[in-house]
């Protein structure tokens, strides 16, 4: 059994010489590094890796419990010894747990891998896994330039597939194909970067990329589709067989997988397979794979009486997508139960394809076998609108105030409240609503309104205070208003309303089991903002000051507007201005200096400037 195991040892034990002696039970130490303690900076933290096809591992781990602080367990098996169910990711942000335990493939290639002896093909492989190694959860996938010959190969994929998708694709997948030339640099020149595409299929659908280093665990790689996370290789296949690889790339993810990822009916039909795998039994990990081998990987459907295809593996390769719209291989009714146990090859085409009436048919019949099987998924149109049936519920909202400046404080309160539900009309002071009344002010569109009592809402109620000082405090109420904070229904296709998730576990007869509930409701968010005034001769003073001082301002800028800037300038000076003639004793031939005295005259005496 191979697991990894995490646990906190004490300040008088710093030394990972003493967690070899705790760990020689005949297990064989795979990897073991330490740090200080995130929870006490005077502990250790120890994180080891192990495999246990030999030793005793309960007795260590007993020996652990005794001497450490706190210890978690990953068991690659799955079953931890106080627990009958495996271990799985209960947050996106423990996928980093277990991406980088690749089983195949990577940096390191088969003999029979038509790069393997290409050591160049190699160490750009060494490239690619290493990105993936050093990735970690909410970080931007680090952008790769890709090389002449890199790019002259996706380009022959590129081009042979598009002139396919028209008449074979599903229309779910040429729906979408178009978009992705728009808005992600898909074309024959250029390889798209996987950010790029991932922030485009988190607003389409909510899926998002994260880079692999090669081929992950069913499990692990189920496990990321329960959180709307694909894990996708960056590298490119081999340029000697551009038309063939032995294992995902990136023409293959970006081709085959990304265009119905970012159709949010796929998008659900593929988290829930993910969601159907957390936590079960390695035998129905088994089934899972194989369905999302027959479905996602090389799934068909009819669509206007003509066999089309949706499954990635199909999508992105040039002779298996004529082939199986061929009557060279055999076609059996989409049957999930089937399908889960069909034996198929892996480098080859398949020799039978399960074909669904429908895209939608095959996500009912899907869904089927989750019912009756381990694992439920929500089925929400089945919503019984338990909201409904609270909307004569009120709501008390009691707020206080405080105008610091003014040494002012107050209340929403009135003086009965028992008698007393708010009206628009009648009684605008009362702080009790009916969430009736709240819902329909907030949502008009009546359609809205009940998928809101279905699924749930958010809505704002907002407090506004505007506050005169000088009149009595009793005299300041505030005004409510209400608004829908959620996306409207018809513009948010996945994820809509309002919900979470909460689980009870109890153990029967030493074994765990869990109830996973999803409740819908509705969540109102209270907001408050106000404002006072009071009279204040000093401030009134001061605005009075500045009002004159403007009056002022404005003669001024008449005279430069008028003498100045305007066209006709010269005219109105000369009507403002007199030139004066001075004649002195010294001399008899008179001197005439230019003096400028401004003139006062009345408004008639420019009646004929034609202002």
């Amino acid at each position: 059994m191979y697991c990894s195991r995490l646990f906190i040892m004490p300040h008088l034990v710093p030394s990972s010489s003493y967690t070899f002696t705790i760990m020689k039970h005949g297990i064989n130490l795979l990897h073991i590094e330490s740090r200080l303690s995130r929870q006490n900076k005077t502990d250790h933290e120890f994180y080891v890796e192990c495999d246990n096809s030999m030793g005793s591992l309960p007795d260590a781990i007993k020996q652990l419990r005794e001497e450490s602080k706190y210890i978690h367990i990953l068991s690659r098996a799955h079953k931890t010894l106080d627990e009958s169910v495996p271990w799985f990711p209960r947050k996106m942000r423990d996928l980093d747990q277990f991406a980088n335990r690749v089983l195949s493939y990577g940096s390191e290639l088969d003999a029979d891998h038509p790069g393997f002896r290409d050591v160049l093909y190699r160490k750009r492989r060494k490239e690619f896994a290493d990105i993936a190694h050093q990735y970690r959860h909410n970080q931007p996938i680090p952008h790769v330039t890709y090389t002449e010959q890199e790019i002259l190969t996706w380009a022959t994929v590129f081009r042979e597939l598009t002139q396919l998708y028209p008449a074979h694709a599903c229309k779910e997948f040429n729906n979408v194909f178009p978009l992705l030339i728009d808005n992600c640099g898909y074309n024959e020149t250029n390889i798209p970067q996987l950010e790029d595409v991932s922030q485009f299929l988190q607003d389409c659908s909510g899926f998002r990329l994260r880079p692999v280093a090669g081929l992950l665990s069913s499990r692990d790689f189920l496990a990321g589709l329960a959180f709307r996370v694909f894990h996708s290789t960056q590298y490119i296949r081999h340029h000697s067989v551009p038309m063939y690889t032995p294992e995902p790339d990136v023409c293959h993810e970006l081709l085959g997988h990304v265009p119905l990822f970012a159709d949010p009916d796929f998008a659900e039909f593929s988290q829930e397979i993910g969601m159907a795998s957390l936590g079960a039994p390695d035998e129905y990990i088994t089934r899972l794979a194989t369905l999302y081998w027959f479905t996602v990987e090389f799934g068909l459907c009819m669509e206007s009486d003509e066999r089309k295809a949706y499954g990635a593996g199909l999508l992105s390769s040039f002779g298996e997508l004529q082939y199986c719209v061929s009557d060279k291989p055999s076609i059996m009714p989409f049957d999930p139960f089937r399908a889960s146990i069909q034996p198929y090859p892996i480098t080859s085409y398949q020799p039978t394809y399960f074909l669904a009436e429908s895209f939608k048919d095959a996500k009912e019949k899907l869904r089927e076998i989750f019912f009756i099987g381990w694992c439920p998924p929500e089925d929400d149109l089945t919503s019984t609108m338990p909201v409904q049936e609270t909307l004569n519920f009120t709501i008390f909202i009691k707020n206080f105030i405080e105008f610091p400046e003014f040494g002012v404080k107050h209340k929403n309160m009135v003086d009965n409240l028992q008698q007393c539900t708010f009206d628009p009309k009648n009684d605008t002071d009362c702080p009790i609503f009916t969430i009736d009344y709240i819902m329909k002010e907030a949502e008009k569109n009546i359609t809205e309104l009940n998928l809101m009592l279905r699924y749930g809402g958010v809505v704002r109620i907002k407090l506004d205070w505007d506050c005169n000082l000088d009149r009595n405090i009793k005299r300041c109420k505030p005004e409510y208003s209400f608004a829908r904070l959620d996306v409207p229904f018809h513009e948010k296709p996945f994820s809509r309303g309002f919900n979470f998730r909460h689980a009870s576990y109890w153990k029967r007869n030493k074994k765990h089991f869990r109830t996973l509930t999803k409740a819908f409701g509705l969540r109102f968010i209270i907001t408050i903002s106000g404002k006072a005034g009071k009279f204040d001769f000093i401030t009134l003073t001061l605005n009075i000051g500045s009002l004159v001082g403007l009056f002022g301002l404005g003669t001024i800028v008449c005279d430069i507007l008028l003498l100045h800037l305007s066209k006709r300038a010269r005219i109105y000076r000369n009507h403002v201005f007199e030139i004066v003639h001075l004649r002195t004793r010294a001399s008899s031939t008179p001197r005439v200096p230019r003096i400028s005295v401004q003139q006062h005259f009345d408004k008639h005496s420019l009646s004929h400037l034609n202002i």
